[in-house]
């Protein structure tokens, strides 16, 4: 059974293609995406990337951006809060209370949320106006989402689950809805953004409806990733 498994995960490794290449195909050496003076093992530079040596490749990675690379910031910002704020005094909440002392509730917020004030508080460009059709749908649907899903936009647009201190209308800068152009049905694609600017690519969908599911579609999927910049 061991040596039937072990054959089955070979065929599987050299069966991974990605965008139809092989691995090798991409020429990438074990050095950090980035940052090719920083080596993931010795020789890494003159090292390819390779289906045997995949595993390895993505473990140093994921090693260093989550810990061994952050990890002398994370201590120092350990130790200044500790001078406030007494590490070990945390363990009396649990993540969903911490989560509500640190960043507040944002139940109440929905003055934030009509349709006026999220008329008022975008900036519509490359093919949309206020009153155009998709930008008349997006409002639509933002006004009556969820507390979730409203949270959801914000992270989605954004980067953080809050919007600042006055609502949309404090956002430098302002959040900017301009179309989405590509090939095809509009209505065969999601929505996306650019976090930095706020910036959010609109497809110019046939119905409210669509642009719902699209758009809640977009916001439960591309969360963590940059698949839907």
């Amino acid at each position: 059974l061991s040596s039937s498994s072990a054959a089955s995960d070979v065929y599987k490794r050299q069966a991974l293609r990605y965008r139809g290449g092989r691995i090798e195909d991409l020429e990438i050496s074990l050095t950090l995406p980035g940052d090719d003076s920083w080596e993931l093992i010795p020789g890494g530079a003159n090292t390819p990337l390779t289906i045997h040596n995949l595993t390895e490749y993505i473990d140093a990675v994921s090693r260093i951006i989550l810990k061994d690379g952050v990890q002398r910031q994370f201590k120092a910002f350990c130790d200044g809060f500790n001078l406030i704020f007494p590490l070990e005094t945390l363990n009396s909440f649990t993540v969903s209370e911490l989560d509500l002392v640190v960043c507040g509730s944002s139940e109440n917020q929905n003055e934030n949320w009509t349709k006026e004030i999220l008329l008022e508080s975008i900036r519509t460009e490359h093919g949309y106006t206020n009153t155009s059709r998709a930008v008349q749908y997006l409002v639509n649907v933002l006004s009556v989402l969820s507390n979730e899903h409203r949270r959801g936009f914000v992270r989605f647009v954004t980067g953080s689950p809050r919007l600042p201190i006055g609502g949309f209308k404090a956002l430098v800068p302002k959040l900017t809805i301009v179309r989405k152009k590509k090939l095809g049905q509009a209505d065969s694609f999601l929505p996306s953004v650019n976090t930095c600017f706020y910036y959010m690519k609109l497809p110019d969908y046939s119905s409210e409806d669509i642009l719902r599911d699209k758009l809640l579609q977009a916001i439960q999927h591309g969360q963590h990733g940059f698949s839907y910049t």
